[in-house]
Protein backbone atom coordinates (compact mmCIF):
# COMPACT_ATOMS: atom_id res chain seq x y z
CA UNK A 1 0.00 0.00 0.00
CA UNK A 2 1.21 3.49 -0.84
CA UNK A 3 0.85 6.14 1.82
CA UNK A 4 -0.73 9.47 0.84
CA UNK A 5 2.51 11.38 1.30
CA UNK A 6 4.86 8.65 0.09
CA UNK A 7 4.60 8.57 -3.69
CA UNK A 8 4.18 11.17 -6.36
CA UNK A 9 3.22 11.44 -10.02
CA UNK A 10 5.26 14.19 -11.61
CA UNK A 11 5.04 16.83 -8.89
CA UNK A 12 1.66 15.75 -7.47
CA UNK A 13 1.37 13.58 -4.38
CA UNK A 14 -1.10 10.70 -4.11
CA UNK A 15 -3.23 13.05 -2.01
CA UNK A 16 -3.17 15.79 -4.67
CA UNK A 17 -4.11 13.65 -7.70
CA UNK A 18 -7.83 13.15 -6.90
CA UNK A 19 -8.05 16.78 -5.78
CA UNK A 20 -6.61 17.93 -9.11
CA UNK A 21 -8.89 15.57 -11.08
CA UNK A 22 -11.89 16.96 -9.19
CA UNK A 23 -10.77 20.51 -9.95
CA UNK A 24 -10.61 19.62 -13.64
CA UNK A 25 -14.07 18.05 -13.36
CA UNK A 26 -15.50 21.28 -11.89
CA UNK A 27 -14.25 23.27 -14.86
CA UNK A 28 -15.19 20.59 -17.40
CA UNK A 29 -18.74 20.46 -16.08
CA UNK A 30 -19.02 24.24 -16.36
CA UNK A 31 -17.57 24.23 -19.88
CA UNK A 32 -19.92 21.48 -21.02
CA UNK A 33 -22.93 23.39 -19.70
CA UNK A 34 -21.78 26.55 -21.51
CA UNK A 35 -21.41 24.68 -24.79
CA UNK A 36 -24.88 23.17 -24.43
CA UNK A 37 -26.53 26.48 -23.45
CA UNK A 38 -24.72 29.07 -25.59
CA UNK A 39 -23.83 29.47 -29.26
CA UNK A 40 -20.01 29.24 -29.62
CA UNK A 41 -19.20 30.22 -26.03
CA UNK A 42 -15.81 31.44 -24.94
CA UNK A 43 -14.23 28.69 -22.84
CA UNK A 44 -11.59 29.37 -20.22
CA UNK A 45 -8.46 27.28 -19.97
CA UNK A 46 -6.75 26.43 -16.72
CA UNK A 47 -3.35 25.48 -15.38
CA UNK A 48 -3.60 22.45 -13.11
CA UNK A 49 0.03 22.68 -12.09
CA UNK A 50 -0.40 26.32 -11.13
CA UNK A 51 -3.39 25.41 -9.00
CA UNK A 52 -1.61 22.53 -7.33
CA UNK A 53 1.43 24.60 -6.55
CA UNK A 54 -0.37 27.84 -5.71
CA UNK A 55 -3.14 26.53 -3.46
CA UNK A 56 -1.31 23.97 -1.38
CA UNK A 57 -3.67 21.00 -1.74
CA UNK A 58 -2.25 19.00 1.16
CA UNK A 59 -4.56 20.44 3.86
CA UNK A 60 -7.64 19.87 1.65
CA UNK A 61 -10.05 17.12 2.68
CA UNK A 62 -9.69 14.24 0.22
CA UNK A 63 -13.06 12.71 1.13
CA UNK A 64 -14.86 15.96 0.33
CA UNK A 65 -13.21 16.10 -3.08
CA UNK A 66 -14.11 12.50 -3.86
CA UNK A 67 -17.73 13.24 -2.92
CA UNK A 68 -17.70 16.42 -5.02
CA UNK A 69 -16.43 14.43 -8.02
CA UNK A 70 -19.26 11.92 -7.65
CA UNK A 71 -21.85 14.68 -7.30
CA UNK A 72 -20.57 16.52 -10.37
CA UNK A 73 -20.71 13.37 -12.49
CA UNK A 74 -24.21 12.48 -11.32
CA UNK A 75 -25.45 16.06 -11.82
CA UNK A 76 -24.29 16.27 -15.45
CA UNK A 77 -25.66 12.87 -16.50
CA UNK A 78 -29.30 14.01 -16.97
CA UNK A 79 -28.07 16.81 -19.24
CA UNK A 80 -26.06 14.35 -21.32
CA UNK A 81 -28.99 11.95 -21.48
CA UNK A 82 -31.22 14.62 -23.04
CA UNK A 83 -28.91 16.31 -25.53
CA UNK A 84 -30.46 17.24 -28.85
CA UNK A 85 -28.62 16.52 -32.10
CA UNK A 86 -27.99 20.24 -32.45
CA UNK A 87 -26.48 20.46 -28.95
CA UNK A 88 -24.24 17.45 -29.46
CA UNK A 89 -22.72 19.11 -32.51
CA UNK A 90 -21.83 22.38 -30.78
CA UNK A 91 -18.33 23.63 -30.15
CA UNK A 92 -16.80 26.23 -27.88
CA UNK A 93 -13.87 28.47 -28.54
Amino acid sequence: MISEGGASFKQWSIHQIPIQVTGAEVLSTHRLKKVMAEHEPLLLSFDQDGGANGLGDDPMDLEQYLLLFQLLRSSIQPILDHLTNEQSGRMGG
